[in-house]
């Protein structure tokens, strides 16, 4: 099985939701809606007792909202502009205490992703000191 069936194929469980991988289109909209916690762009606030900042708490229902509900739906919802008002119906559904499943099925999604990715760097090419430099492109 290569890195692209397990991005595809690797899903997770939690609170009774089937939660789809992270994939391209997650990516996109986790952009789209700010969710920077998700893109890597900085990392979840918890404060002295461990407690997640609003914002984060807010990411993170978005982010399970985006990856268990039909994707029909949610692009419905992230077009029609009604998407922050059915994450707050959603986050109704989800108990505080199932805080510790959510982020260890969040982390496992991330993962997923990122073992999926494989960096290859791009080959030097080989030139000799003899010879010189190409000319400008004018």
């Amino acid at each position: 099985m290569d890195s692209e069936d397990i991005l595809l194929e690797a899903g997770s469980k939690t609170c009774g939701l089937e939660l789809r991988p992270f994939t391209f289109g997650t990516l996109q909209l986790c952009r789209k809606l700010g969710l920077d916690i998700f893109t890597g762009e900085r990392e979840a606030t918890e404060d002295e007792d461990g407690d997640f900042d609003g914002d984060s708490i807010q990411q993170i229902q978005t982010f399970i909202w985006i990856q268990s509900q039909p994707i029909k739906d949610v692009l419905r919802a992230v077009k029609d502009g009604t998407w922050e008002d059915e994450v707050m119906e959603f986050s109704f559904g989800l108990e505080l205490s199932d805080m510790n499943d959510i982020m260890s099925s969040i982390n496992e999604i991330g993962d997923v992703a990122s073992t999926a990715v494989d960096v290859v760097e791009k080959p030097q090419p080989e030139t000799s000191s003899s010879e010189s430099p190409p000319p400008p492109n004018l």
